[in-house]
């Protein structure tokens, strides 16, 4: 038995401004610092996250570029660590970042990039271990071109592993980072006649713990591409599984590809190109099926170049917690667009540059601070004769805190339990504007009921419960609260994490 209505959460407000300011954070008068880079896929379920793993490249000329790396947090960044330091093009930097309960900052990650120090193009990968980055090395070492690397963190019985996925000759290939070794590389369009490219993969997926998607664009010919993912599987054992192939079909060419979480699922985001007019859009895509937004339907000009990130909350409040950002030609002005996901609020819009201007934006994570978070939209533009790195912001409230003091409730409200993830005891508050007989129940993720809370008449006001974990695993439940008096009937759900 799963639960009916299972997110019907009431909206929250927000309770900061979004993206009201603009400023530079990377800045030379040496170098140019270009593609802002972020792992966007983390964990739903984690309140504590407080930093992400940035990477970017930094360019000394038009032939000499490098990788750079910094943690970056609410309203900070580390030190720069270079991954390259070479006379050579290293470009194209893709980041994987674990989510780890028990340490919001500081966990293991790694970035793949392509770089021709060896007069091609092949690809390299660089671990951190929490404190200290390794050496990069070749992951591909071959006469012919190794290109658009990415790549995603997974674990399988504690153990980190990495996924990426890269293309060469028209054929996408994935490389497989298990139980401490790179396995053999596997060709997974080799019964595929057309040109195969860019390669985007997903993590897995919570809480199968196997399940992932990777997409690539191919190529109906010199003009047109078109969007192809796949949904897969790994093993305990480290094997892959592709099960399912599904084309996203649209008459136009798709193009620039890239994943983004959004709440429980992922969002990949895409340019489209219809009456030679690119519009960002995104396709969520499920395993024989997908559903396609037009993020960028009510904004004059070409749309491109888009991007978005959930914080992954888990309440049901995802248009609020969640941004999307993509860059908008209008004449000979190019700005960079941000604005809330799903909700109806004004765009705002940044100068980013001139007809001339080929830069990039990007959008972190979540990034949580005393019981806030903020999603930082960082992107390129000129600043005194070089390429910089521009900065704006959203924060918001983590979740809905119970406003008790005084008066009387207005309406029905269910509030997200605090603290959470919780171990062992958490309290749930709840606002009856009406007397009625309440029901506040937990349930698994399989929809069996695990404790009730509440079963009597409760008289109108603020209230709250109690729940203790004591004998329940870790995991994700749901919290149920259904009212019934002279008002009617009132039902919500929310979600709630066990960490032991």
């Amino acid at each position: 038995m799963l639960l009916i209505g299972l997110l019907c959460a009431e909206p929250i407000l927000s309770q900061a401004p979004a993206f009201d300011t603009s400023y530079v954070i990377l800045s030379s008068a040496e170098y140019d610092y270009r593609n802002p880079s972020f792992y966007k896929c983390g964990s739903d379920l984690n309140y504590f996250i407080a930093d992400a793993l940035f990477a970017y490249e930094k360019w000394s000329s038009g032939t000499v570029s490098n990788i750079a790396c910094r943690l970056i947090t609410f309203n900070s960044m580390s030190p720069e660590v270079m991954l390259t330091s070479d006379q050579h093009i290293n470009s194209k930097p893709a980041v994987a970042y674990f989510s780890d309960f028990s340490q919001p900052q500081n966990n293991k990650g790694a970035v793949v990039f392509e770089s021709d120090r060896n007069g091609n193009k092949d690809v390299y990968f660089a671990s951190f271990d929490g404190s200290a980055w390794s050496t990069a090395v070749n992951l591909t070492l071959s006469q012919e071109d190794e290109r658009d690397p990415a790549i995603m963190p997974y674990g399988i019985n504690g153990v980190y592993n990495y996924l990426t996925a890269y293309e060469k000759n028209g054929e996408i290939y994935l490389k497989n980072f298990f139980g401490g070794s790179w396995l053999d590389d596997i060709c997974i369009t080799i019964a595929e006649s057309l040109h195969c490219i860019t390669p985007e993969v997903t993590p897995v997926q919570y809480p199968e713990q196997s399940r992932f998607y990777i997409a690539y664009l191919k190529r109906l010919n010199d003009s047109l591409t078109s969007i192809t993912y796949r949904y897969g599987v790994i093993s305990v054992s480290g094997a892959i599984s592709l099960i399912s192939e599904v084309a996203v079909r649209q008459e136009g060419s798709q193009s620039n590809i890239s994943f983004a979480k959004a709440l429980n699922s992922w969002q990949l985001n895409y340019d489209y190109d219809t009456l030679g007019v690119k519009q960002f859009y995104s396709v969520a895509p499920y395993q024989n099926y997908y559903v396609i937004t037009n993020n960028s339907e009510f904004t004059e000009g070409s749309n491109y170049c888009g991007t978005g990130s959930s914080h992954g909350d888990i309440t049901g409040e995802m248009p609020v917690y969640a941004g999307i950002c993509w860059l908008n030609r209008q004449n000979d002005t190019v700005s960079v667009i941000a604005r809330k996901w799903g909700t109806f609020n004004f765009p705002k819009k940044f100068f980013a540059g001139t007809s001339g201007y080929n830069g990039f934006v990007n959008m972190s994570p979540k990034l949580v601070h005393q019981g806030m978070f903020r999603l930082r939209m960082i992107w390129e533009s000129e600043h005194n004769g070089r390429t910089a790195l521009y900065e704006s912001y959203m924060d918001d409230n983590l979740s809905a805190i119970p406003d008790n003091e005084g008066g009387s409730p207005d309406r029905f409200r269910l509030y997200q339990n605090f603290p959470n993830p919780f171990n062992p005891v958490t309290t749930i508050s709840y606002d009856l504007p009406n007397s009625g007989f309440v029901m506040l129940k937990v349930y698994d993720m399989l929809g069996r009921e695990v404790k009730t809370l509440v079963n009597e008449m409760k008289t109108a006001g603020f209230h709250k419960a109690q729940f203790t974990a004591e004998g329940l695993a870790s995991g994700a439940y749901f919290y149920r609260l259904s009212v019934s008096g002279i008002a009617g009937e009132f039902v919500a759900v929310k979600k709630c994490v066990v960490v032991k």
